[in-house]
């Protein structure tokens, strides 16, 4: 080793000691210990007293809660924060409390779609008659009254991202048809870092009102108000700096402004990074000129017309960057766990999270026991034939990818065979075929405003589509469907699509597990969880097949049968099992009528899972809950179970504030996680 560093002769005795030592850690040597400063410490509020316009009592942790929400609306910096409470503690109830307890003209609450009823239904259930007047603005024929600014009293609104994004795109297209306005492009990494600060209001100095210049915001009624409190729930839907619905959420005019999500962080750390920015945070949100002797710091980066010259310093835009990425994702990126990123954790969980979150888990609530369980399945003969033959062929093109250099270049194809090899441990005939309104590389559906392939035929969701030219650096990408030749079936579901091609509709190994378990319970009432829409659609056809009442929910379920289906399930015997599509069942249900959780398929995303479960272990649940957990042995998704729990540790690390799962993280791990 030492004839192997090139220049080691050179260094004094003392210098070479040091270096070998700093090499040679043997792997017994003991963990370095954190400092004092990094002492996780559980923070006791004072119960606040249930608002008077509140029917029914607060918990005293939600009372506590309450009382940290009023103190963050009178801090100077950011009137506002992120409510990161486990799942199920009740995070809704202590927003409608805030609304209560401290009263303001208008509020916005933006919601995920699955969420939109159970927030009208909060709302009423929680509320005196005429303490709160609610509006919803979602839907084809969406209106408010032109007098919305003049009301007296308490108005909330209720809109959903959908909306947001999609009144937001139109301002962006609209901008676009000026004359002498340049046509966005697919801008890189660094430089979409920098998209947000084309245009400005005052660089030197943020204004709570500001919006980003260029769009004629008057065209819109949720940009032109200025609402005196926004409320975004399930906030990790902005985790994507890069996407349309961040970009609009951003774009929003209030002074208060509150992130709730029990998973701020799913993936990377990084996800962070868009709350941040919608909070308006100083000055991990801002911009800062790296010129030497500059101290220009601004939310949007404002250049001179027909220039890139920064309109507050006079310096170049692209010498503006993140603070958040210079100070905390660029060291742990390079460092990982040591030094500068050592630190950068630090200044992560100190400056950012003990300052802006309040996280609790459910140990503070007195419910029943979680049971969790991992079931491995077997694959049948045929099954595994038809696994090993994929894999084979497809570690060939991934081999080839590796000794070219070019692994991140074909992401998109990468992707698409890990998604394909998951389906495959699922059931033999997903990877083979499929039905059109499917996103070719996640699998899920596609429901609004899709993005067309380069082919022309298939369709994909917006920010697949980014992340995969993100990945790859190109601006157009080769569709995975028509790459790997799979066959498109016509029909409303997959069963149906078989059936009429003349093709058998097969049972598969978790499917017939899954009948044998629910089959074994007395009065079962079961949530099925799955990523993939299809899959699931091929077990409501054997379980009805077998005589066992079933519904399913999925990305295109409609609103008014989506809430008709959740209240049945609830309140009635019958149906025993509801299947959910992952992407839309870890959001805003409440089903507390299920003690029996089967997730189908592992997701690398562990907070995805947790979502899926807690949709009844939370408040109002009476009996233990179970989870099962299945994994096909021999496949990709034993693979998956050891990512979950790399991004878990990092969770844990920071906003859990757990220090034992810090110090597991090795420096190589941390910057997998930040990987662009």
């Amino acid at each position: 080793m030492k004839d192997a560093l090139l220049g080691f002769t050179a260094l004094q005795k003392e210098e070479q000691k040091q270096l070998i030592e700093t090499i040679c850690v043997p792997k017994t040597t003991e963990q370095p210990q954190l400092p004092d400063s990094q002492g996780s410490q559980h923070v006791e509020f004072e119960a606040h007293p249930t608002p008077s316009g509140l029917l029914g009592e607060l918990t005293n942790v939600q009372a506590q809660g309450l009382t940290w929400l009023l103190q963050r609306e009178r801090c100077e910096d950011v009137r506002g924060g992120i409510l990161a409470d486990e799942m199920g503690m009740g995070k809704t109830v202590e927003m409608i409390s805030l609304l209560l307890a401290s009263p303001v003209t208008l509020s916005l609450v933006v919601v995920p779609p699955t969420c939109l009823p159970q927030w009208c239904q909060e709302l009423r259930e929680w509320t005196k008659p005429g303490a709160i007047e609610v509006l919803t603005y979602a839907g084809a024929k969406r209106t408010l009254p032109e007098d919305l600014g003049q009301k007296r009293g308490t108005t909330v609104v209720l809109t959903t991202y959908a909306t947001l994004e999609r009144e937001f795109r139109r301002l962006v297209c609209q901008a676009e048809e000026q004359p002498n306005h340049k046509r966005r492009r697919q801008l890189s990494v660094e430089d979409d870092e920098m998209r947000d600060g084309e245009q400005l209001e005052e660089a030197s100095q943020v204004d709570l009102w500001d919006e980003q210049l260029g769009l004629d915001f008057a065209q819109s009624t949720l940009f032109k108000t200025k609402w005196t409190r926004i409320i975004l729930d399930e906030a990790h839907r902005i985790k994507n700096t890069h996407g349309g619905t961040s970009q609009a959420a951003v774009n929003l005019r209030g002074k208060r402004r509150w992130c709730i999500s029990g998973t701020p962080v799913q993936n990377r750390i990084g996800d962070i990074y868009g709350l941040l920015r919608f909070l308006r945070m100083r000055p991990y949100g801002f911009y800062r000129c790296n010129r030497r002797g500059c101290d220009c710091e601004c939310f949007w980066v404002r250049c001179w017309e027909g220039t890139l010259m920064c309109q507050a310093c006079g310096h170049r835009r692209p010498q503006h960057r993140s603070i958040f990425a210079s100070d905390i994702s660029a060291p742990i990126r390079q460092f990982g766990f040591l030094d500068s990123g050592k630190t950068a954790l630090e200044r992560l969980r100190f400056e950012v999270f003990q300052k802006l979150m309040l996280r609790r888990t459910k140990a503070l609530l007195d419910l029943p026991e979680l049971h969790i369980s991992i079931r491995k399945i077997s694959l049948s003969p045929r099954e595994s034939r038809r696994y090993k033959a994929m894999k084979e062929q497809h570690q060939g093109v991934l081999e080839a990818f590796i000794a070219e250099g070019t692994l991140m270049k074909n992401f998109g194809h990468v992707f698409s065979i890990i998604m394909r090899q998951r389906q495959a441990a699922n059931h033999p005939d997903l990877p083979k075929y499929s039905v059109d309104s499917t996103c070719p590389f996640c699998q899920l559906e596609v429901e609004e405003e899709p993005v067309k392939l380069h082919c022309g035929r298939h369709e994909c969701h917006e920010v697949c589509c980014l992340e995969v030219m993100r990945e790859c650096g190109e601006d157009e990408i080769t569709c995975p469907s028509c790459e790997h030749e799979q066959r498109a079936l016509q029909g409303p579901n997959l069963p149906e699509a078989l059936m009429a091609a003349g093709r058998p509709v097969r049972a598969s190994s978790k499917i017939n597990t899954l009948i044998a378990e629910i089959s074994e319970l007395e009065a079962p009432k079961c949530l099925v969880f799955s990523s993939f829409a299809h899959f699931l659609e091929l077990i409501e056809y054997h379980l009805k097949e077998r005589n066992v009442t079933c519904s399913r929910i999925s990305g295109k379920t409609k609103m008014q049968e989506r809430s008709d289906i959740i209240k049945q399930f609830n309140t009635e015997r019958e149906p025993s099992v509801l299947c959910v599509s992952l992407q839309v069942g870890g959001e805003g249900l409440n089903l507390q009528a299920a003690n029996q959780v089967f997730l189908m398929d592992p997701w690398w995303n562990p907070a995805a899972e947790q979502q899926a479960m807690q949709r009844c272990h939370r408040l109002g649940q009476s009996r233990p809950v179970y989870v099962h957990r299945f994994v096909s042995e021999n496949t990709i998704e034993e693979r998956i179970l050891l990512l979950q729990e790399r991004k878990q540790l990092t969770v844990d690390s920071t906003i859990g504030g757990s220090n034992s799962a810090l110090l597991k993280l090795t420096s190589s791990d941390v910057q997998l996680l930040f990987r662009d």
